[in-house]
């Protein structure tokens, strides 16, 4: 939701869509003389009838008035938000306000646990601080504290977690919830700054929960420093989720008994049995109703839970260790799973190409045993193909033919590596529609799987990996998969040198190189470390001289990362906007 007020006409306004902007059409780039930033200082439209000028403003999932306007309006791009969610992207807001459609998702089938009360509680002094591990459900749990606290008000919002709370303050008196993922370690609580917030949120009515990582270290810091106790944040039986969740799903009594009629004998019971945590068992509901749906069969439920996929990924490794085919056709269906499966297999070939046989476990013998020209163990030199004295002639055997066509064959491949091609999916774009069979794997994120399993533990293997991806063409369905996964990497790998690879695809002369960029940016920012190395980059890059890093930064705002932070996204737009009038001057 967003207020409307009068435009600022010092600010630029750029309407285009950030899905146009990121989907380049070719590599080739403008000279200088000639390059266009995507601003444009002219006037807007052309003269219609009777003289007049008429001004076209494209901006999809977007609400226009050209009248007046009086009091306030209230806007709710919810087509916007529904076409995320749909193409794999949600939208989890870090800075300013957070979207209705985020309340809800929390809201709906959220399991009450046990100290949900006492929070509640706490949350009448303002200022509540929530620990948990990964996964258990902290921010679920702290917007359905925020939103039942204020009386089921849908005025929260997000603040990123390197703000300084000790200087911070409310910046809408409307707002009745603030929501903090985690504390910067560079800018801890000092004695009194709880004391300011909760004086601070007292006065505008609102309060705060500050959601940190389940750490003995943080919360001892805490009880001494600042003489808090943090709620620790544990989660429902995995039973009592699941029965929420299902039935947000499926609010019908009778269709739900019938559901779980048609499920196997004792399986929740199985699965529901161990340690899972409320993301697992949502994975377990969308996988039940899935069922009920016909995407999947009951018999396969197992199958589709990626929490089982980790422990299979060495496995999966180790039975492809000699098969250069099955690794890259793997390491491809992992970066570009969901795509057709003629995509999946010309990359993985591309990268077969550029391995250069570093895919291979084995050099074969007909390489590995074969002399150097000229060279004698006796000294002596001889004529290449000729055998030494007393040399047996070990078996050749032969390189495989690259050329050959039917050198595997589609079903192999995909039986390899537990993938499937799903049925036919017709999409469109730029006015036609176009056929699609997309490649999947069986089990649900089991290529985010294997990815972080090989970056972490076969260092070599990063770098051809980075290459390799850093060369996809320019269409947008491959710039996307590509920049996600650079972006994961980056969370991986950690350290000062995390974003080093994206910086160098951020300064290329190749459009499909910087718009991979900007979505690996986008993706990185999700690490709450990384934010601020991204933030901070970002604003370095938005006043450089150098046009490509600019035109990442511009283009990083239209990503998820300038979705959960408009106010940063327009700061960074204005100072790119600014910096190519100066050097145009």
């Amino acid at each position: 939701m967003a207020e409307s007020g009068a435009a600022d006409d010092s600010e630029p306004n750029d309407t285009r869509s950030a899905d146009a902007e990121l989907d380049p059409a070719h590599d080739e780039e403008p000279s200088a003389e000639t390059f266009d930033d995507g601003f444009d200082d002219g006037p807007l439209g052309a003269p219609g009838i009777d003289g007049l000028r008429y001004a076209y403003i494209h901006a999809p999932n977007s609400n226009i008035n050209t009248a007046s306007v009086h009091g306030g309006q209230r806007v709710d791009n919810g087509a916007g938000l529904t076409r995320a969610r749909g193409s794999g992207l949600r939208v989890v807001a870090h800075e300013g306000p957070i979207s209705a459609t985020e309340i809800l998702d929390a809201v709906t089938g959220f399991a009450e646990p046990e100290w949900f009360s006492a929070a509640m509680a706490e949350l009448d002094r303002r200022v509540l601080f929530l620990s948990g591990e990964s996964g258990t459900g902290r921010r679920t749990a702290a917007l359905n504290l925020l939103h039942r606290h204020a009386g089921k008000t849908m005025n929260l919002r997000a603040v990123d977690n390197d703000e300084d709370l000790a200087a911070w303050h409310p910046t809408d008196t409307a707002t009745r919830g603030y929501l903090v993922d985690g504390l910067f370690p560079a800018r801890p609580l000092k004695p009194g700054a709880v004391g300011n917030l909760r004086r601070l949120l007292h006065d505008v009515n609102a309060c705060m929960v500050i959601v940190l990582p389940d750490d003995p270290g943080i919360v001892r810091s805490l009880a001494r420093d600042l003489h808090v106790t943090p709620v620790r944040c544990t989660p429902p039986p995995p039973r009592a989720v699941f029965e929420a969740q299902l039935e947000a799903e499926v609010p019908s009594q009778t269709e739900r008994a019938q559901l779980l009629a048609t499920l196997e004998p004792g399986l929740l019971d199985e699965l529901l049995a161990d340690r899972l945590v409320p993301a697992q068992v949502r994975e377990l509901v969308d996988a039940v109703v899935g069922a009920a749906d016909g995407d999947t069969t009951f018999g396969d439920i197992r199958d589709r839970l990626s929490y089982l996929a980790e422990e299979e990924v060495p496995d999966l490794l180790r039975g492809l260790r000699n098969d250069p085919d099955g690794l890259a056709f793997l390491l491809s269906t992992c970066v570009f799973e969901g795509l057709d499966h003629r995509i999946v297999r010309e990359q993985a070939e591309r990268l077969i190409d550029l391995a250069d046989g570093q895919l291979h476990s084995v050099l074969p013998e007909s390489i590995r045993n074969q002399p150097s020209a000229g060279a004698s163990t006796d000294g002596e030199t001889r004529q290449p193909g000729v055998q030494g004295p007393g040399e047996l002639e070990s078996p050749q055997r032969p390189l495989p033919n690259p050329q050959f066509v039917f050198r595997r064959s589609l079903e192999d491949l995909l039986h390899t590596v537990g993938a499937e091609y799903g049925p036919t999916e017709y999409h469109s774009a730029h006015g036609y529609t176009y056929v699609v069979e997309p490649v999947r794997f069986t089990r649900h994120r089991q290529g985010e799987a294997v990815l972080r399993h090989v970056w972490r533990e076969y260092g070599r293997l990063s770098g051809l990996l980075t290459s390799w991806m850093g060369l996809v063409n320019g269409e947008n369905d491959l710039t996307q998969p590509v920049g996600r996964v650079i972006g994961m990497a980056a969370r991986w790998g950690g350290g000062r040198r995390a974003l080093l690879h994206i910086r160098e695809l951020a300064e290329s002369d190749r459009a499909t190189g910087r718009a991979v960029a900007a979505y690996a940016l986008g993706m990185a920012a999700e690490d709450p470390v990384l934010a601020s190395e991204v933030k901070y980059r970002l604003g370095q890059w938005s006043v450089q001289s150098n046009w490509q890093v600019r035109w990442t930064v511009a283009h990083a705002c239209g990503t998820s990362f300038g979705a959960a932070r408009p106010d940063q996204a327009m700061r960074l737009l204005r100072n790119v906007y600014r910096g190519q009038v100066a050097l145009t001057v």
